[in-house]
């Protein structure tokens, strides 16, 4: 019989992790994502009413409209750094926040605002992954979650149980204290 003591379980020989080498780079996927990275994981909507490139399906209603679930990525660099993301009618805004950071945010983000105005919330995330991306003064990613309808006195108050939309888009510092 032949028993082995101290085994590492296939791991025989690990190097000490160095403290000052840098993490792995973060893969974006959606906000902060390379062109090339976004449109490997969505589905492009090829109606023709819409310029090409800008919007991605799945179809969803929102706010009794027939529209893609993310539409106005024209980006001027190779980075998508703002879109609005469309909610199907009736979501709320737990389900759409859990929607935002499972297909949107980068799995370094940290909720560091959440503010609510008269007619939306403004969630601002830090992320290093988007920061070192976009570069400037930007620190993450800037969420304006809108539940409003226009109506004849002007938009209706902001409905958390309603979120139809979602506007993302690099967050600067200054964007904790943004107002709607």
């Amino acid at each position: 019989m032949l028993l082995l003591v101290g085994c590492s379980g296939g791991h025989a020989a690990t190097k000490p992790s160095d403290a000052t080498s840098a993490p792995p780079p973060v893969l974006l996927t959606g906000f902060g994502a390379t062109q090339q990275a976004w449109s490997a994981g969505h589905v492009l909507d090829t109606d023709p009413r819409f310029h090409v490139g800008c919007c991605f399906l799945p179809i969803v209603t929102a706010n009794g409209t027939q529209t893609a679930t993310w539409v106005g990525l024209l980006g001027i660099t190779d980075r998508v750094d703002s879109y609005l993301r469309n909610f199907a009618d009736d979501t709320d805004e737990q389900i759409a926040i859990a929607m935002l950071s499972a297909q949107d945010l980068p799995p370094d983000a940290v909720l560091i605002s959440n503010r609510q105005g008269q007619t939306c919330r403004i969630l601002v995330y830090s992320s290093n992954a988007v920061a070192a991306q976009l570069g400037g003064d930007t620190i993450g990613v800037a969420v304006v979650l809108h539940s409003a309808e226009l109506v004849p006195s002007g938009w209706s108050p902001y409905n958390p149980s309603h979120v139809f939309q979602a506007e993302l888009k690099g967050a600067l510092s200054s964007s904790a204290s943004a107002n709607c």
